[in-house]
């Protein structure tokens, strides 16, 4: 079983087929949907399940796609539960 596996089984992310599209729903910090059929979908897809199940990071303190003025950050995992972000360091 891989890890994508193991997370539909969990309940973190289900898989959707509607009459258009595959969806992938995404059940950690908040619920998210996206269309399943982009390759950087599936990609994103399967490092969540790494960091949930390789590496053990708590699912409720991973985000799916954060927008800043300045940024788009795909996954982020945050440090406590309350999951705010107390500071950005960026480094160019």
């Amino acid at each position: 079983m891989t890890y994508l596996d193991k997370t539909i089984k969990d309940g973190y992310v289900r898989i959707a087929e509607t009459e258009i599209k595959q969806q992938i729903v995404y059940r950690i910090a908040e619920e998210r949907t996206e269309y399943f059929g982009n390759p950087e979908e599936k990609i994103r897809a399967e490092v969540l399940a790494e960091l949930i199940y390789k590496y053990e990071y708590p699912a409720h303190r991973i985000k799916i796609e954060l927008y800043t003025l300045i940024s788009v950050t795909d996954i982020l995992k945050y440090l406590t539960k309350s999951c705010i972000i107390h500071s950005f360091n960026w480094s160019y």
